[in-house]
């Protein structure tokens, strides 16, 4: 028997007025950190930002808000140790 691995989600819908609303669903890893960020309107339309994050845990790279075919772009971190 195969165990299959569910990552964790958090979805939130917010009533705007009583015909359109808001949806966001963020996708977690195993440690409770966001990977990926949907936000969906009553129009159906899906706006998008993924994150990642370096062997430390810190975010290494964050999408600036896409919609989908849209143009991609990434943010990206690099940290100093303090010493």
């Amino acid at each position: 028997m195969t165990t299959q691995l569910v990552l964790p989600i958090l979805f939130v819908r917010q009533y705007l007025t009583a015909g359109t609303y808001r949806e966001e669903r963020s996708d977690l890893d195993n440690m409770g950190r966001m990977l990926l960020q949907t936000l969906t309107d009553s129009s159906g339309g899906d706006i998008k930002r993924e994150l990642t994050y370096d062997a430390r845990g810190a975010v290494s790279q964050i999408s600036a808000p896409y919609r989908a075919g849209a143009s991609k772009y990434q943010n990206s971190y690099q940290y100093q140790s303090l010493q």
